[in-house]
């Protein structure tokens, strides 16, 4: 493992952070390979900043999934990976930019055998 987490087992045997320090310290530690991660794969600054806080807080809550076979920065990487995945995807599903060319809502160049064309004709 990369590094310990210094966790510790509750009543209910999940491991928990024995204070929220040592939290703050993985933050410090890995928040910019994790926000650089992120902007590479979003390509927007503001995004890319969403998504890194995202990722820790995905950390945070499901702290007692980490099994410990890899590193802590590869799970925090894949954890990022997935996350921007996900956020491209439904970006690009709610921001759709059509191919067509601008004129053809223009009316000046646009063939009048075009559908629309002729619904604008028709009067």
């Amino acid at each position: 493992m990369e590094e310990s987490l210094s966790l510790k087992a509750d009543s209910e045997s999940s491991r928990t952070f024995t204070d929220q320090s040592q939290f703050a310290a993985i933050y410090e530690k890995h928040s910019k390979p994790i926000y650089y991660l992120a902007l590479r794969m979003l390509g927007d600054p503001s995004r890319a900043e969403d998504a890194a806080h995202d990722v820790f807080l995905k950390a945070f809550c499901s702290l007692d999934e980490f099994r410990g076979e890899a590193g802590l920065r590869t799970w925090l990487y894949q954890i990022t990976i997935n996350h921007c995945k996900n956020l491209a995807q439904t970006w690009h599903q709610r921001n759709v930019f059509s191919s067509a060319d601008d004129n053809l809502f223009d009316g000046e160049s646009a063939p009048v055998t075009n559908p629309l064309r002729v619904l604008m004709n028709w009067n």
